[in-house]
């Protein structure tokens, strides 16, 4: 087996791209939220409090625009399912903005989900952090 090939190499630099982007997307803070139909948070994973700065015993039972302004009037569900237009938005990744406890200001990008549960629908909200 002299001359059999090398499959494995020191050089592991395949390992760490050297893209701006991929970079990007592997700092990327996120959190999970999840809400009730009409908008109020249930649950959320522990992320949440370094990305905005609120226990989550602070957040329980609060609406969603305290994170998120921008959902302080919407519809989260129509007829069952996820608004289509926030739906289409959170598709496209159009940024929302985010403000907290503190109030400062970012962008964030919402994947919004749809989960069924004996007690009525709940909606698993994944915010990341906007990688300009």
């Amino acid at each position: 087996m002299k001359n059999a090939p090398q499959l494995i190499t020191k050089d592991e630099s395949f390992l760490a791209p050297q893209c701006p982007i991929a970079d990007g997307i592997q700092h990327a803070l996120q959190c999970t939220v999840w809400l009730d139909e009409h908008g109020y948070i249930q649950d959320s994973d522990g992320s949440v409090e370094h990305m905005f700065g609120y226990w989550f015993e602070e957040l329980k039972e609060q609406h969603i625009s305290l994170l998120l302004p921008a959902l302080a009037h919407a519809q989260l569900l129509t007829q069952d399912r996820i608004n289509p237009i926030l739906h289409f938005r959170c598709h496209c990744s159009i940024p929302f903005r985010g403000v907290s406890a503190n109030g400062h200001e970012d962008k964030y990008i919402v994947f919004m989900n749809l989960l069924s549960y004996q007690l009525g629908p709940r909606l698993s909200m994944t915010i990341r952090d906007h990688v300009a």
